[in-house]
């Protein structure tokens, strides 16, 4: 598994992901964008105000919620009721994760849906918006740390 996501091409700069959503470019949006760029998972306000060093927390959680409107980021559904984000996929997959139940470390992945999965979906009236997989347990290195 790996955290990249198709919204992100090699070497592509903060600068550039912001201009290309039409956002504009503050010093905390870019160091925003490249705290996502260098964590190749998902982050929490939080984790953002540890990484960046500057700004109040109303201003991540607002720089947060521009991004997310823009398309740059997308929430991530974790357990533990802490609002986590991470860099928004492209078109070509889904937004899909694996959270480690050890570290809390949630990690972005590429994978197709089941097969059938839509189908069953819309087989039984559901009109999907979307469609994602998440999935829990242990990362390697809690695994490893486990056996200790």
């Amino acid at each position: 598994m790996d955290g990249t996501h198709d919204c992100v091409g090699a070497g592509i700069t903060p600068e550039a992901v912001l201009h290309g959503h039409g956002l504009r470019v503050t010093s905390l949006r870019m160091s925003v964008v490249s705290a996502f760029l260098a964590a190749g998972g998902a982050l929490s306000a939080d984790d953002l105000m540890a990484r960046v060093g500057f700004g109040s927390l109303s201003s991540i959680y607002r720089a947060l919620e521009a991004m997310e409107a823009a398309g740059v980021l997308a929430r991530c559904p974790v357990s533990g009721g802490v609002r986590r984000f991470c860099l928004a996929p492209g078109k070509s997959s889904g937004h899909n994760h694996f959270e480690c139940l050890g570290c809390g470390r949630v990690t972005h992945f590429e994978m197709d849906l089941p097969e059938g999965c839509m189908d069953r979906a819309l087989g039984k009236g559901f009109r999907v918006a979307s469609a994602s997989i998440h999935l829990s347990g242990t990362c390697r290195e809690c695994a490893r740390r486990a056996k200790g």
